[in-house]
């Protein structure tokens, strides 16, 4: 059983969207945040960060980053905020096995099965996931049926064992034994044609597996 210790009322990193100093845009790294949102960057350079080892909270929010391979350098990372950027089913992400918290909502990604199978493995401790506003995550505010919802939430859960939160919802246990009797690990080369089957029209596991 998944103990859960945070609340989700405690989830919120309630950042500020803050900007960038007079004498420069390197950002503040109090109690070593770090917000770099709303800066129209392509890409982070790794000067930027003053104590890598450091920094435990990023928000790069609402930019155009699509390497992230500075994170490397980021090895205390807890939480990352990627909301509103090019992130894609492909993106690549390295090894943090210290990040608990991942938002990536409001970007590309289409293919659930392939983004899923890379930050399991990325992040083998993430606890807090959101995907809101991307086709691989249907829900009722972008045309998803409560099926294709369900699918999603089922197969996310069963590949990410330490799950606590997905978007703004808990898991349950009962979500658990769901997706474990849907998604687990003996029907492994069916899991991707029972979820083609049920979202119908969104396809959300592609030939990837």
């Amino acid at each position: 059983m998944v103990t859960c210790m945070v609340k989700l009322g405690q989830v919120s990193l309630s950042m500020s969207r803050g900007r960038p100093k007079k004498d420069g845009n390197r950002p503040s790294e109090p109690s070593g945040r770090v917000t770099l949102a709303h800066r129209e960057l392509n890409e982070v350079p790794r000067d930027v960060f003053l104590r890598p080892s450091d920094v435990r909270i990023l928000d790069i929010g609402y930019n155009n980053v699509t390497d992230f391979c500075f994170l490397q350098i980021l090895t205390s990372l807890t939480s990352l905020v990627l909301d509103n950027n090019s992130v894609t089913s492909h993106t690549s992400f390295p090894y943090l096995p210290s990040l608990e918290l991942l938002w990536v909502n409001g970007n590309k990604i289409t293919n659930l099965a392939l983004f899923i199978d890379k930050i399991s493995t990325q992040f083998p401790n993430l606890r807090y996931l959101s995907m809101m506003k991307n086709d691989a995550a249907p829900s009722y505010f972008n045309g998803g049926t409560r099926q294709q919802y369900l699918d999603y939430r089922y197969y996310t859960i069963s590949q990410i064992p330490r799950l606590c939160v997905l978007d703004d919802t808990p898991v349950t246990e009962e979500e658990r034994k769901a997706s474990g009797k849907i998604f687990g690990p003996q029907r492994k080369k069916t899991r991707k044609h029972q979820v083609r089957r049920r979202t119908e029209t969104t396809p959300l596991l592609e030939d990837t597996l």
